[in-house]
């Protein structure tokens, strides 16, 4: 029943961004969009919000100098890539180098780097399966497609010239995980693929923190990249998807790169840095 009702929330959800009868977030259009998401001047609609356009460029303000592309020495194109919301700046803790470990059922992270994410092969595909539990919150739900938004709104700048192939499914789904590049939201209490990654831990909130969250991408045996989206509870997962979902941001500000960052603060207030164990 449980299942049954997440697999309810999440296809309204997304019907109403595609106004059709059957899902398919792969062709979910900006004007979809528009049409449940109403944003007055000068403000317009980005991503699943609204952000300020005092100039009517069509560009939010606060983009306008945030890098789209992975490589952050380009210059900055036309339309920045998507971020949710800017968040307002808050006191930055001093950096420390990440420390990563290798959870059971998983390798190394190997030639993945945050810094190259959506585009970790030399194709540059956006290629992703993305997997919530199947009893997920309405949190966890709202973070898969705040990133699913921001992968579909990145294929449409005018620089890409790759493929698009995004899915959506529960856990109990997956039956091989190195099958797929994915993208595994939830922390162990709520995602059973979240945790087969961090070695089935007793107590499922271990190795989080209230108000902190964690991106971590990993590499599979068959080569795939499984990227780790979880925080202590539905609030931090959803405050790091939404990170991830602006990643160009963090990207040229030198912060999302490596194997493995924390997020952390509050859902409208927060900030990245590289992972710092407990």
């Amino acid at each position: 029943m449980k299942k049954a009702i997440v697999i309810s929330l999440f296809l309204i959800l997304v019907t109403i961004l595609a106004g059709c009868d059957q899902v398919d977030i792969t062709k979910v259009t900006k004007e979809d969009v528009n049409k449940v998401i109403a944003c007055e001047k000068p403000y317009i609609r980005f991503a699943s919000g609204c952000c300020l356009d005092k100039n009517e460029n069509k560009v939010c303000d606060n983009d306008e100098s945030i890098p789209t592309s992975t490589d952050i020495a380009d210059k900055e194109p036309a339309r920045a890539a998507p971020e949710s919301v800017v968040p307002a700046p808050i006191k930055e803790e001093v950096d420390t180098p990440p420390v990563n470990e290798v959870p059971e059922g998983s390798q190394d992270s190997g030639s993945f780097d945050l810094a190259k994410y959506p585009y970790f092969g030399t194709d540059k595909n956006i290629d992703f399966t993305i997997i919530v539990g199947d009893s997920a919150p309405q949190s966890d739900i709202m973070g898969s497609i705040d990133i699913a938004t921001s992968l579909q709104f990145a294929s449409r700048l005018k620089d890409f010239t790759g493929t698009v192939n995004l899915e959506t499914k529960l856990s109990g789904e997956i039956s091989d995980l190195s099958a797929y590049n994915s993208i595994v939201i939830g922390n162990p209490c709520v995602n059973p693929t979240s945790a087969k990654l961090l070695g089935n831990p007793t107590n499922c909130t271990e190795g989080f923190e209230e108000g902190k969250a964690t991106i971590k991408v990993l590499q599979q045996p068959s080569g795939k990249a499984t990227i780790l989206v979880a925080g202590y509870g539905g609030m931090e997962t959803r405050m790091a998807a939404k990170a991830l979902a602006g990643y160009a941001k963090w990207q040229s500000e030198g912060k999302l790169k490596g194997t493995e960052v924390e997020v952390y603060g509050t859902f409208t207030e927060f900030m990245v840095r590289p992972w710092q164990p407990t």
